[in-house]
């Protein structure tokens, strides 16, 4: 079942530059898609109109125009975790994670004993429980990146979308956030993330889709989308893909 559909989005800057041209396709529910291009591609506007930054008619959700979603309503259905945040206050873990309950909170709600469990659950599942008292302004960039996480898994929607997840990251970390996704992909999530990274995108992504100059030049399962001659196209450099002890590998 289609869970998010775009239909011939096209987008320009305020500068009148193009930057994304005539964009269609359909999300499955329960799937997993990577956003695969270099800087500049359009990948982070493609993810704003997503989030119903832009306005938009060429996009719907559960087969309703995303434009007559109010703010909680969408909140509920997609979560985003960005490639970083500003962080200016000493907020500790645990109520950084709260703000993810947000779009259930009543105006100038508290969060529950519900909400708090919720946040605690989440901040487990990334490996911060016993943390909660910490500083935000303390971690490091790839805990933040967790805790950003953490952040999206307390909201508890639908639809998780992530900017960059592991462009900041060291091996260990790209490793960690990679496992906690394919865990929450497993667990039914749809998940749709921007990268620059074949490889990441070939480990966790069900589909892919190629970006390149604002103009979608491939879309399908990452069988069909990771080969050779497109991954050279959308790079414009000469890329490989092989296989080694029965994984793919791009070089």
């Amino acid at each position: 079942m289609t869970m998010l559909r775009i239909e011939n989005l096209s987008y320009h800057y305020p500068n009148g530059v193009l930057a994304l041209n005539e964009i269609s396709l359909a999300i499955e529910r329960g799937s997993s898609v990577a956003i695969l291009g270099s800087n500049g591609a359009g990948k982070s506007t493609l993810l704003d109109h997503l989030l119903g930054f832009k306005s938009s008619s060429s996009l719907t959700l559960d087969g309703k125009p995303l434009s007559e979603y109010g703010r909680k309503a969408l909140g509920q259905k997609i979560a985003l975790v960005p490639q970083s945040e500003q962080i200016t206050f000493s907020y500790t873990l645990l109520d950084y994670t709260l703000f993810g309950r947000a779009p259930y909170l009543p105006p100038m709600g508290s969060p529950t004993s519900n909400d708090i469990l919720i946040a605690y659950d989440a901040l487990a599942q990334v490996g911060l429980r016993g943390f909660e008292q910490r500083s935000v302004t303390a971690l490091s960039g790839g805990e933040q990146q967790l805790l950003l996480l953490a952040r999206a898994i307390a909201q508890q929607s639908e639809v998780l979308l992530l900017d960059e997840p592991t462009s900041s990251l060291d091996p260990a970390n790209t490793k960690r956030i990679l496992n906690l996704l394919q865990e929450l992909h497993a667990g039914g999530k749809t998940l749709i993330f921007t990268t620059h990274d074949a490889n990441f995108a070939y480990a966790l992504a069900t589909d892919i889709a190629l970006l390149k100059d604002g103009s979608l030049i491939g879309f399908g399962p990452k069988e069909k989308v990771i080969k050779s001659e497109l991954l050279t196209t959308l790079y414009d450099t000469q890329l490989t893909v092989t296989e080694i002890a029965g994984q793919k590998i791009i070089f």
